[in-house]
C-alpha cells in the first residue's frame, strides 16, 4: 500500500491536455415584473381587501335571534322596539329563507295592529281626560245644583265635541245618554240669550289660559240685538272682562320674565302663546309676541347655551296647529315663522 503524504498537494487540474475553465461572461441578472403586472397585482389585493371589508362591516344578524326579539317585544305591547327589529330583518331580507319571509311578513301585520291600537289607546286616555273634567265633573258640578238652560248649553256642546272627537271611545254611550238628557233643557236651536252668553263667556274665562279672544267677541255681537235693560248689563259685563283682561295679561306677561329667568324656557314660551292667541287685544298681543321672538337667541341662564325656541314652535306647528295658525295671525310671529322657515 502506497503511502500518502498529506502534505503533496493534488494537482490533477495540471495534467497535460486540460486546459482551465474560465468565464468569459458575467451571469445574467434576474428579470423583474412589468410594471402593468404590479400594477394588477395591487389592484388585486385592494379589490381583496373591499370585500374584506364589507364582510367586516356586514350587520350583524341571525333570523333566529330578530324573531325572538320581535315575539318578545310584542308580547310586552313594545310596537316601536317590534318595528325597529323588523326593519333590521327588512334590511338583511337576501339573508333569509322562503320560511322565515313568511313567519316575518306575519309579524309585521301583528306590529302594525299593535301599534294602531296604542296610538287609539293613547286618543282615548285624552278622550277620558276630557270626559272627566269637561262633563263629568261640570254636570256634577254645576247642573246638579242649577240645571238651567245656560248652563245646559256649555255641556250639550262639550258633548257634542266629545262624540265627533272620539266616536270610538269606551265610554261613548254614556255621553250620548247625557246628551239625550240635556238637549231639551239646552234648546240648541234658539239662538243665545244674554244669559246664555254671560255664562259661556264667564266659562272661557274661569280657567287657565282664559280666552278672551273668543268670549269679547260673542259679547260685542250681541250689542244690535240687545234690548235696552240688556245693554246696560252687557256694558258692565264687557267692562268687567276689560279691566280682569288686563290683570290676567300682566300677570302672565310677567311670569313668562321670571319663568326665562329661572331656567324654564319652555314654560315661558307657552305663557307667551296663550297671550298672543288668546288676550283678544291686539296691543296686547303684539307686546307678547315681541317678546317672544326676542327670547331666540339669547343665552340661557348658566351663560353656557344660546337658546333657540325655533324647534319649540316647531312642535306647536306639528301638534297644536289651532295655536299656531293664531300665532300666525299676527304679524311679528308670522315674519319670524317666514324668517326661520316655518312657513
Amino acid at each position: 500500500m502506497a503511502n500518502v503524504n498529506p502534505n503533496r498537494t493534488r494537482k490533477s487540474q495540471d495534467r497535460p491536455g486540460r486546459q482551465k475553465v474560465q468565464r468569459t461572461r458575467p451571469r445574467a441578472a434576474k428579470k423583474s415584473l412589468p410594471t402593468w403586472a404590479i400594477l394588477l397585482g395591487f389592484a388585486v389585493v385592494i379589490l381583496v381587501g373591499v370585500q374584506l371589508a364589507g364582510i367586516t362591516n356586514e350587520e350583524a344578524f341571525d333570523a333566529g335571534t330578530s324573531h325572538a326579539k320581535i315575539t318578545d317585544a310584542l308580547k310586552h305591547g313594545d310596537s316601536k322596539k317590534a318595528e325597529e327589529e323588523l326593519d333590521k330583518v327588512a334590511r338583511n331580507d337576501d339573508r333569509l329563507t322562503s320560511e322565515w319571509r313568511k313567519t316575518f311578513a306575519a309579524l309585521r301585520i301583528q306590529s302594525k295592529g299593535l301599534s294602531k291600537t296604542s296610538h287609539k289607546s293613547v286618543d282615548h286616555m285624552a278622550g277620558t281626560k276630557y270626559l272627566q273634567k269637561s262633563l263629568r265633573n261640570y254636570e256634577s258640578g254645576y247642573l246638579a245644583k242649577d240645571p238651567v238652560r245656560a248652563r245646559a248649553r256649555i255641556f250639550v256642546q262639550r258633548a257634542q265635541h266629545f262624540l265627533a272627537t272620539w266616536p270610538t271611545h269606551p265610554e261613548a254611550d254614556e255621553v250620548r245618554n247625557k246628551l239625550n238628557r240635556w238637549e231639551s233643557v239646552a234648546e240648541l236651536s234658539s239662538p243665545a240669550n244674554l244669559a246664555d252668553l254671560m255664562w259661556e263667556t264667564k266659562t272661557l274665562t274661569w280657567a287657565f289660559p282664559r280666552d278672551y279672544a273668543q268670549a269679547m267677541p260673542m259679547l260685542e255681537s250681541f250689542r244690535n240685538s240687545a234690548t235696552d235693560d240688556d245693554l246696560t248689563i252687557l256694558e258692565g259685563v264687557i267692562n268687567t272682562h276689560i279691566s280682569e283682561r288686563e290683570e290676567y295679561f300682566l300677570d302672565r306677561f310677567e311670569q313668562a320674565a321670571y319663568l326665562w329667568d329661572k331656567g324654564d324656557p319652555s314654560k315661558a314660551l307657552e305663557y307667551l302663546v296663550q297671550l298672543i292667541t288668546k288676550i283678544g287685544d291686539p296691543q296686547m298681543s303684539e307686546r307678547a309676541a315681541q317678546a317672544m321672538v326676542a327670547f331666540n337667541g339669547q343665552l340661557s341662564k348658566d351663560g353656557r347655551t344660546i337658546l333657540s325656541i325655533v324647534d319649540t314652535l316647531q312642535g306647536y306647528k306639528n301638534t297644536r296647529r289651532r295655536d299656531f295658525d293664531r300665532m300666525v295671525k299676527n304679524a311679528t310671529c308670522a315674519a319670524f315663522f317666514r324668517e326661520q322657515g316655518l312657513l
